[in-house]
């Protein structure tokens, strides 16, 4: 009986040493989780107070684009410098500055991850009333950012950063226009481009190169060639004016070009003039032109061809000019199979010429023709092997 007693008492006391340790963990619970509530659950958010009052007293707004090159835009980026002046009867701690166009009832944030004002060096961090701050801003250009007019919208906060009163009653919202960055010394009047003859043989073709001064290399939208071709007493336009280039090489040069140009025919006399008018356009608009040796009109010629070299099959390898109306860029004649005088031996001449065109005029023909005859012994077809000897039959156009 006394065992049985003793075996009670040690179990109650177990129970109640197991019924104190989940009373002692669930209390620390409980601590834990208060605690954690107390540091998320919100606090009083401050209010905006009265006579908080901004005024914008300057603001300037300065793009700068990036080119599009090869059909993909490279982006860009934008300055804003606002010059905010606190008329109002509270210090203020920072502001939201919201930008679009006029319409837009959505303007883009451009500082919402910094509403607050840089420290100033007399006053912290902020604009006490009476006090000037100029702020300067980065604009990544899009949809709601462009040239012209566009609308600024400032509202003031106050408060920490973590705790913030946003001022909706004291929005200031201004007129603002955009422009691209104005020429360091004034807007040249000309500048100088260097225009090169890459063929002046049917098809020709013309390159123009410019490499701008650094004073308005930014301010420069894109580079246009203007291409006519004379018909009489006018000049009429090419297929495909104005040539544009939008964007420079690495070295800041840039270059377009015309190809493909004719040299006429029989009634042009075999040869067509051309006339180059080129432009730099600036983003605002600004024609500025384009001058070669002090002129604004480069004129020049593209030669057609006459006809194209052969030989004469005569056995002196001659050359002859045969009117062939263009032809075709590679051309070979066979000559006939002779038997050479009192031998078994068999001769075929042949001949090749490489678009060897043919103008009139001395230093712009060019092609080659190249002579060989081929040898066959005991074969009066000269359809078997052969063995070739090449003559010093290569005659210029």
């Amino acid at each position: 009986m006394k065992r049985h007693l003793i075996f009670y008492e040690k179990r109650a006391v177990t129970e109640m040493v197991a019924y104190v340790a989940m009373v002692i963990v669930a209390f620390s619970i409980s601590i834990l989780i208060y605690s954690y509530l107390q540091v998320q659950a919100p606090k009083d958010r401050p209010e905006c107070p009265e006579g908080v009052s901004l005024r914008v007293k300057d603001v300037t707004c300065t793009l700068l684009p990036n080119k599009i090159c090869n059909g993909m835009s490279q982006g860009g980026t934008g300055k804003m410098d606002i010059t905010l002046f606190n008329n109002g009867k509270r210090s203020i701690s920072g502001a939201f500055i919201r930008f679009g166009l006029p319409g837009s009832k959505v303007k883009e944030s451009i500082n919402k991850d910094t509403p607050f004002f840089k420290p100033l060096t007399d006053t912290g961090q902020e604009l006490l009333p009476g006090r000037t701050l100029t702020q300067s801003y980065t604009l990544a250009l899009g949809n709601q950012v462009s040239i012209g007019e566009q609308s600024l919208e400032i509202e003031p906060v106050f408060g920490e950063p973590n705790n913030l009163a946003l001022c909706e009653d004291s929005v200031v919202t201004r007129r603002v226009s955009c422009s691209f960055p104005k020429v360091q010394g004034g807007i040249p009047t000309e500048v100088t481009g260097t225009y090169v003859h890459t063929s002046r043989i049917d098809p020709g073709s013309i390159d123009l190169t410019i490499i701008p001064d650094a004073n308005y290399r930014d301010s420069i939208d894109f580079l246009e060639m203007n291409l006519y071709r004379q018909d009489g007493a006018n000049w009429v336009p090419v297929t495909g004016t104005p040539k544009k280039a939008d964007c420079p090489e690495t070295n800041s040069a840039y270059s377009t070009k015309f190809t493909g140009l004719s040299g006429g025919d029989q009634s042009t006399n075999f040869q067509m003039q051309y006339k180059a008018e080129s432009f730099i356009v600036l983003y605002d608009g600004t024609k500025i032109p384009i001058k070669y040796q002090s002129t604004s009109d480069y004129l020049f010629t593209i030669f057609g061809c006459r006809g194209f070299c052969r030989g004469t099959g005569d056995g002196t390898f001659g050359v002859y000019v045969e009117l062939v109306g263009g032809g075709s860029n590679v051309c070979v004649h066979t000559g006939v199979c002779e038997r050479q005088a009192d031998t078994n031996v068999y001769k075929k001449m042949q001949y090749s010429c490489q678009r060897a065109c043919y103008t009139g005029y001395q230093g712009i023909d060019y092609g080659m023709i190249t002579a060989w005859n081929n040898f066959y012994s005991n074969d009066e077809n000269c359809a078997g092997s052969s063995q070739s000897v090449i003559g010093p039959y290569t005659f210029s156009c």
